[in-house]
């Protein structure tokens, strides 16, 4: 399996994009640690996506402010 790692400030925010070419089939609604991650990223105004169509791999895009106590 390959993984894919950016990591970049944009507008304030950190900007964080992984990726891999694995199975796919991650879903945030069936309770894994992703769940976790995004109620965390929503807690200090951030967000958290994920795309992962079985047999396509999984691309988690994570934006979290550099400074939670302004929003």
């Amino acid at each position: 399996m390959t993984l894919a790692c950016e990591v970049e400030v944009r507008d304030r925010a950190l900007w964080i994009a992984v990726g891999d070419d694995g199975v796919g089939g991650a879903d945030v609604s069936r309770g894994s640690g992703l769940l976790g991650l995004k109620d965390r990223a929503e807690a200090i105004g951030g967000t958290i996506s994920l795309e992962s169509r079985q047999g396509f791999g999984t691309n988690v895009v994570a934006e979290l402010p550099l400074d939670p106590s302004s929003r």
